[in-house]
């Protein structure tokens, strides 16, 4: 369900941030934030048991798997923008930047079980000897 959420939102995103750059005729801000980004390549410390920092990881497999499936070019348009920045510099406000959108990035993710959402969370998972990681690369074309 969530994969099926994602990829609407991806066609949603996309198509909004082709009719906004159509009726403007040039870059959004999203496009030139995210141009200049997209030599960063930040490296992010998550714990898949942390349901707010794991949504990296969905958002970097989300894109791995719209490529596989054909669709890279939809998921490289929506990836740039977000349906709020769209909606809002439509109607005149610049003030909205998708600042949450990263072009790319290096996870290190704790794949270990923690208890509850302080554990998982926190930084001090980091010091323990016996962490399960696993390491990933993504980045943006």
């Amino acid at each position: 369900m969530k994969r099926g959420f994602r990829l609407t939102s991806s066609v949603i995103t996309a198509s909004l941030a082709v009719v906004a750059k159509a009726a403007t005729g040039h870059k959004t801000l999203d496009d030139e934030a995210f141009d200049v980004l997209s030599s960063w390549v930040p490296y992010l410390f998550v714990s898949s048991s942390d349901k707010t920092c794991s949504e990296y990881v969905g958002y970097f497999e989300h894109r791995e798997n719209m490529e596989a499936i054909g669709a890279g070019r939809i998921e490289r348009r929506a990836t740039k923008h977000s349906i709020r920045s769209i909606v809002s510099s439509s109607r005149g406000k610049m003030d909205s930047e998708a600042v949450h959108l990263l072009p790319s990035a290096f996870l290190t993710i704790n794949t270990g079980a923690l208890p509850n959402f302080k554990e998982a969370h926190g930084i001090h998972q980091w010091w323990n000897p016996n962490l399960e990681l696993k390491y990933k690369s993504y980045n943006y074309n």
